[in-house]
């Protein structure tokens, strides 16, 4: 295989894997009794509302060797509803048979045991920018 032909298949590679969804991640774990004050496990991800404010209960018992930061997701959706979007996008009319129930997200990012932001930990998938295009150039049509 020719370099020109390499070069389009790492290129083509690149672009798979950036679009990869970000799925929310540790649904299922938790955070051990021992860390905390009042000898509760902590759900590791779990759904708050935006008004409700956890530094304020989670209690360390060992402030100065531990630290909790808290990462929001938003924007979460399960994968089957994207593939429904893209594939309408495509016109494609086929039946998903196994819908993906993963919990995606549209951006995150972090905040500190006070609830101020942590700098630079916001993060947007390029899949989130990859569709605003799609819809951009939907709608210019």
């Amino acid at each position: 295989m020719g370099s020109s032909k390499v070069t389009s298949v790492l290129k083509a590679w690149h672009i798979v894997e950036s679009l990869a969804p970000s799925e929310v991640p540790y649904k299922d774990e938790a955070v051990e009794e021992t860390y905390f004050e009042d000898n509760q496990k902590r759900k590791r991800t779990r759904l708050i509302q935006l008004n409700e404010y956890p530094w304020e209960f989670d209690e360390l018992k060992d402030k100065e060797k531990y630290q909790i930061n808290y990462r929001y997701y938003l924007g979460c959706f399960e994968q089957y509803k994207l593939v429904q979007l893209i594939r309408a996008k495509f016109n494609a009319k086929e039946e998903i048979v196994n819908q993906n129930k993963t919990t995606l997200f549209s951006f995150t990012f972090e905040v500190d045991n006070k609830g101020q932001y942590v700098k630079d930990s916001i993060f947007v998938p390029f899949l989130m920018y990859a569709l605003k295009g799609m819809n951009r150039k939907r709608d210019q049509i």
